[in-house]
């Protein structure tokens, strides 16, 4: 397989993936679902280091994560907010694992929208404490009676 039909290949990728310097936490390369996960184009993501794309309350302790991801041997896997320019939360799995090309340190991270899965969790945990107040209401109703 050549090299551009490796790049389509990652472009094509249902999960975003991005190669980012393990020092400066800047994106080197990333495929279109990462862009769109972020919510900003190439230039910009290349222009800032990837902590910088999390809510401001979670910045310092994304970037040491980080910066542990880069300095350890295995693979690490994290959930976390993605903050887009439009204000917009957007909740991501995160795997990432440092690797050494040409002699330089990266870590190659790859991310999960998982926002449907917690909307379909919230929806499954409003029902279920939905029939646990029907069935306070089912058990008051026996007492009464």
């Amino acid at each position: 397989m050549d090299a551009s039909a490796k790049l389509a290949m990652l472009d094509e990728a249902p999960d975003g993936v991005a190669l980012l310097d393990a020092v400066t936490g800047r994106l080197v390369e990333a495929n279109a679902e990462f862009l769109r996960q972020a919510g900003r184009g190439l230039d910009e993501l290349r222009r800032i280091p990837v902590w910088q794309l999390c809510p401001p309350f979670t910045v310092e302790m994304e970037r040491v994560r980080f910066k542990a991801v880069g300095q350890r041997e295995a693979a690490r896997a994290w959930e976390l907010l993605v903050l887009r320019p439009d204000g917009t939360e957007l909740p991501v799995e995160i795997r990432a694992k440092p690797i050494e090309l040409a002699g330089r340190r990266y870590v190659l991270a790859a991310s999960r929208d998982v926002s449907e899965d917690r909307s379909a969790e919230r929806m499954l945990q409003g029902e279920l404490d939905e029939l646990r107040r029907l069935r306070r209401l089912m058990d008051d109703g026996k007492a009464g009676a």
